[in-house]
């Protein structure tokens, strides 16, 4: 039997979806705490009531419920849509490990279109590489059995970029972004501007296509940008922390108009740039922004009426999306007085994350592979011997992928909290730092010298090794006990008591794994830890709350449980997991 690229791939998403499913049936605990939250959601959704939440997290203070939601709002819709069809039991369970068995396909084909030179024996190296390191990368792994938008808001991504790889591509006779002759005129214009800056190089005369296309091709151009544009709107539906990747192709668009115009400069940086035209290019872009622009005015003209304060950037900032400002302001990220102490702040990040002891090190999830970057140096030191300039040349397409690849590994070393985790590089946050890492790994398997490849494959297999390890310590794990189970005694009480009591305070993250299970007509107020007493004396007197859940022993809070006794009395339930006050505290104004 003849093996190839495919039927390596299809015997790896054999294994893959076989372990996942494995995983799922023998794992009851699958909600957690999001992934109860965006099930909640959908079951609004599903019984057609639209968006809607009976939780109010952190500050947001809802007046009513059930309450319009800011979250992103495309994986509790299709959860939603998907349990008309089957059940919410089912498509809360299933629906999101469907979609990460396309992750790792897409990914190989997105490793294979962009690095096409990077074999090893007849095999794409780099698509096998992408599809591994995507499949056994942990927070994925985790993740992409529940409820999450992991799931989904990577396919999308992996889908977006092969689009633009699709519309960039060098190797396509039919590509819509082909030079013409407007294109050389442009080269010829600017070849003067360049010739009177720092020769970086010189650039051999291109030869002259004397195709004409049309103004209906650039027309065609800009209604692929603008269809561009809708699938990064996508991506930013259904992840808002992905507002870094929908601004990757305006810059990548700047970034090559540079090129065009500086040609000795692309020379310089062995940039391949004779596949795209300047028109193109602005056509593209232009086509992009409308879409982007459109849906971002809708998106925020369908929210704002909900909510007190709609900035441009509410929707991404969670923690800025107020109902309205009863309850005290509520910071996320961490503040600094200046621009500079910004910068010394956020670069301490760097030392977390590559600490191999520190608590949020990157090689929590993803092992040695981000040790890479470390290694790089011996690129430096052993020089490239390969004398073919066409392989040794980037493509417009790698440039993209760099660009993209920076965006998501730099954002997240904007993130810097000032309380539970500090750093997201560890966490599901933290997976946009895959494709830096992965652009790293493509440096040293495209080099020409056994020895820096085989650092590369070592890193790599070391790396797929411990992935793996982890996918079936968790197949092995014995399944604990549901979140369903250990609440049901206060989800009982609560539907039990729905006629009457219809407001609660709840501290910790119960109040998002109540969600899906308690009755459509109560409504959830958050209490973080840093919610004050005089928090709760407002969610009593502006907001209806009436009765406070506790179900801990409130170590770490504004306020312990003997404070709570003292202005309250006893509780009006108590259980061994949880107790309820009726609240009974003076408004302050």
């Amino acid at each position: 039997m003849r093996v190839n690229n495919k039927s390596i791939l299809s015997l790896l998403i054999f294994f893959l979806v076989v372990l996942r499913f494995i995983w799922l049936l023998k794992n009851s605990n699958y909600l957690h705490i999001d992934g109860a939250y965006y099930t909640g959601i959908a079951r609004f959704v599903a019984d057609g009531l639209g968006l809607k939440t009976n939780v109010s997290l952190y500050h947001k203070a809802y007046p009513d419920f059930p309450y319009p939601t800011s979250v992103a709002p495309l994986w509790p819709w299709l959860l939603g849509q998907t349990a008309r069809i089957t059940s919410l039991e089912w498509a809360s369970k299933y629906l999101s490990s469907i979609l990460w068995c396309l992750i790792p396909p897409c990914a190989y084909l997105v490793g294979r279109s962009y690095f096409p030179n990077v074999k090893w024996k007849g095999f794409s190296l780099s698509g096998l590489s992408f599809a591994l390191v995507f499949a056994t990368q942990r927070e994925l792994w985790n993740m992409g059995g529940r409820p999450y938008t992991e799931s989904l808001s990577y396919l999308l991504l992996l889908l977006f970029m092969l689009s633009v790889g699709h519309c960039i591509s060098t190797s396509s006779k039919k590509d819509l972004l082909k030079p013409s002759q407007e294109f050389y005129l442009f080269r010829a214009m600017s070849s003067r501007l360049s010739s009177s800056l720092p020769v970086l190089g010189r650039s051999g005369k291109p030869s002259v296509d004397k195709t004409l296309h049309p103004a209906s091709h650039l027309l065609k151009v800009v209604l692929f940008g603008f269809l561009l544009g809708f699938l990064s709107l996508l991506l930013l539906m259904a992840r808002g922390q992905f507002i870094v990747f929908v601004i990757v192709l305006p810059v990548f668009c700047v970034v090559t108009l540079v090129l065009l115009l500086l040609p000795n400069l692309a020379l310089y940086l062995r940039i391949n740039t004779s596949s795209v035209s300047a028109y193109k290019m602005l056509a593209l872009c232009f086509g992009y922004l409308i879409a982007v622009t459109v849906g971002w005015w809708l998106w925020l003209s369908i929210l704002s009426p909900y909510f007190a304060d709609m900035s441009l950037m509410a929707p991404i900032r969670f923690d800025q999306n107020r109902a309205s400002w009863v309850l005290s302001d509520h910071q996320v990220l961490k503040s600094t007085s200046g621009l500079w102490a910004y910068i010394v702040d956020r670069a301490q990040g760097f030392y977390v994350a590559f600490n191999w002891g520190a608590g949020h090190a990157y090689r929590r999830a993803y092992y040695v592979l981000p040790y890479l970057v470390l290694v790089l140096p011996v690129l430096f030191w052993i020089k490239d011997r390969d004398c073919d300039q066409s392989t040794r040349q980037w493509t417009l397409e790698q440039l993209f992928f760099f660009i993209v690849a920076c965006a998501g590994f730099f954002s997240i070393h904007t993130v810097h909290k000032v309380y539970e985790a500090a750093w997201h590089f560890d966490r599901r946050q933290g997976l946009t730092s895959i494709f830096f890492f992965l652009f790293v790994l493509i440096l040293f398997l495209r080099h020409k010298d056994k020895f820096v490849r085989g650092i590369g494959l070592g890193f790599l297999i070391v790396t797929v090794v411990m992935g793996a390890s982890h996918i079936f310590e968790t197949i092995q794990r014995p399944s604990t006990t549901t979140d369903d189970r250990r609440l049901a005694p206060l989800i009982t009480y609560m539907n039990t008591h729905a006629e009457t009591i219809e407001r609660y305070a709840v501290t910790g993250h119960v109040s998002q794994r109540l969600s899906p299970h308690i009755d459509q007509r109560i409504g959830l107020h958050w209490v973080h830890r840093k919610t004050t007493l005089k928090d709760l004396a407002m969610m009593q007197c502006e907001l209806g709350v009436t009765h406070l859940v506790t179900t801990s022993s409130l170590k770490g809070y504004q306020f312990s449980l003997k404070k709570l006794q003292d202005k309250l009395g006893q509780p009006v339930k108590k259980h061994k997991r949880f107790k309820i006050f009726e609240l009974d505290m003076p408004c302050i104004k």
